[in-house]
């Protein structure tokens, strides 16, 4: 069965398989990069928002899966931060842009989840400790 390939065939099929699988691994890990390219996919009257669309009218699922999308840019924005190593007002700065996107969980119960994760992230990734003044202070930027 071997003999029946050649050399040439081999290095096609390899080639085919491992544009397909850095295909996969960009669409998986940077999809969001991806869509963002001016006019790869859709003009930019046709960008389709990346807000989560509610399953249902039930304003607990929008509220749970802002914060849920909040978090995840918290992480990525915690990381990255991290390996610069910045200062105080540079992390409270980045966290007060990141936050004006999500002012609809500003006065709701879920704030003091937010900014205690915002705590918890700011004293193990970035070794800064933030106050509660501070805290409150990050969703009035």
């Amino acid at each position: 069965m071997l003999q029946s390939i050649s050399w040439g065939q081999l290095i096609i099929f390899l080639l085919i398989a491992l544009m397909i699988y850095y295909a996969a691994i960009l669409i998986i890990y940077y999809r969001k990069n991806i869509s963002s390219f001016p006019g790869l996919m859709f003009s930019r009257a046709e960008r389709v928002d990346s807000k989560p669309i509610p399953y249902n009218n039930n304003p607990n699922t929008l509220i749970i899966s802002t914060i849920h999308e909040l978090v995840e840019e918290l992480k990525a924005l915690f990381s990255y931060l991290s390996k610069i190593s910045c200062i105080k007002e540079e992390l409270i700065q980045a966290i007060q842009i990141k936050l004006r996107d999500y002012q609809q969980i500003k006065g709701t119960a879920l704030q003091s989840a937010v900014n205690s994760h915002i705590a918890e992230e700011s004293k193990t990734e970035c070794s800064i400790t933030l106050s509660e003044d501070e805290l409150n202070m990050l969703w009035n930027g």
